[in-house]
């Protein structure tokens, strides 16, 4: 049951949840948040994005729209993060998390998730230490920092932990441990497909757990912007 305790009184512009959680999404983020969070985000997000590290006029204009995106997705979630975690913290109490993924779907996809975040942080120390050998910096203003490189890294990232899993499913001789992988490899090809196919949001990436290895990964990478 939700608390009778109302929401704290705002000023200015309201507080909307899904556009507070499109705030979160500009800076990388997913529920729950602490304040913290939104700081450490926040620069580095903006730190990457300046556009005094472009030097090409277009690109420039870019980074300066981007920059500007960065700031107001700041601005919200920290104006009104007050009333974003009564109303994450009231989430919790019911029983689901903030993200509408409840506890039980998140424990079913657990095992699942644990295999895919070890994979994708695989992935991610991977392409940290294949950045010297291809002479790819993850600034935004040197080279294979640009939309193709940030999309190449991206692509990186989604694909190689299927390619993992997979990998160590036809590897692997433990017949638990084999249908532990192969049980993964299923659940992670559904999901993204579905969230292909359908342009909802892919629940297993919803999970918490998940979302932090690929936040990680993504910065291993040099892919967020």
């Amino acid at each position: 049951m939700t608390s009778g305790r109302p929401l704290p009184a705002d000023r200015g512009e309201g507080f909307d949840a899904v556009r507070y959680r499109d705030s979160l999404k500009v800076l990388g983020l997913f529920p729950p948040v602490a304040r913290h969070d939104i700081r450490n985000a926040y620069r580095w997000r903006a730190g990457r994005a300046h556009p005094d590290r472009v030097c090409d006029p277009e690109r420039k204009q870019e980074a300066t729209e981007r920059i500007q995106e960065i700031n107001a997705a700041r601005d919200y979630a920290m104006r009104h993060y007050r009333m974003f975690d009564l109303w994450q913290r009231r989430a919790y109490r019911n029983g689901s998390d903030p993200s509408g993924m409840s506890v039980w779907v998140e424990a079913a996809l657990s095992p699942a998730v644990v295999v895919h975040a070890v994979t994708t942080l695989v992935a991610g120390v991977a392409a940290a230490l294949a950045r010297p050998v291809l002479a790819v910096s993850p600034g935004p203003g040197a080279g294979g920092s640009g939309r193709k490189g940030r999309a190449a890294r991206r692509l990186w990232l989604a694909l190689m932990p299927h390619v993992l899993v997979v990998a160590a499913f036809v590897a692997v001789e433990a017949s638990l441990l084999e249908v532990w992988l192969g049980v993964t490899a299923l659940v992670m090809i559904a999901t993204d497909a579905a969230s292909l196919a359908t342009g909802e949001s892919n629940p297993l990436r919803k999970h918490r757990f998940l979302s932090g290895a690929f936040s990680l990964a993504r910065r291993m990478a040099g892919s967020s912007s």
